[in-house]
């Protein structure tokens, strides 16, 4: 009788054993994430419930052309690809962004032995503002600067390509920003 039961106890020791080793890596794995989201899911309060972003077409107040068509478009781009809020029309979302493109510099960087600019930097200052279209209250409203480089050539329109790639990359670092700015806020 006393074999039977060692046997029993050494049984249920290692059954018991088994369970734990898989209970408590489960346990520490659920008890450590609380309270920790994945990036790129989290929402501010003043959006939860929110689904349907409105993006005006910005208001381009610097001079320089196109700069409203690029910006609208790469923002519209930023909020489908990160999928919090959805761009759609007005008479579909929840909140609106409204935004003026308030500056534009080309600012001299690099110079040739002779003087003569090699790199230019492009500066951009624009703000925003967030808006509930229910209530018509405003959620944010920011001023966010970007700058981005380029390259000039010898070759009128290759400077020109690169000026206009810059400005492309220059509206995707805001595009960026914003999303950042909205939704990143504490």
């Amino acid at each position: 009788m006393k074999k039977l039961q060692v046997k029993i106890k050494s049984v249920m020791k290692k059954y018991k054993f088994r369970y734990l080793s898989f209970l408590l890596p489960l346990a520490i794995f659920f008890l450590s994430s609380c309270g920790y989201r994945l990036e790129g899911t989290k929402i501010p309060k003043f959006l939860i419930g929110k689904n349907y972003i409105f993006v005006s077409q910005f208001k381009n107040l610097s001079g320089e052309s196109n700069l409203s068509q690029i910006f609208t478009r790469n923002v519209r781009n930023s909020f489908l690809k990160d999928g919090r809020l959805k761009p759609a029309d007005k008479s579909k979302s929840d909140v609106s962004l409204k935004a003026k493109i308030i500056e534009y510099k080309l600012i001299p960087v690099g110079f040739s032995k002779d003087d003569q600019v090699q790199r230019y930097r492009v500066f951009l200052k624009i703000e925003y503002e967030l808006s509930d279209l229910s209530t018509g209250n405003r959620l944010q409203f920011r001023k966010l600067e970007t700058e981005i480089e380029f390259e000039i050539s010898s070759k009128v329109d290759e400077s020109d390509k690169n000026r206009n790639e810059a400005v492309e990359k220059g509206a995707e670092n805001f595009s960026l920003e914003l999303l950042d700015a909205i939704f990143e806020t504490f």
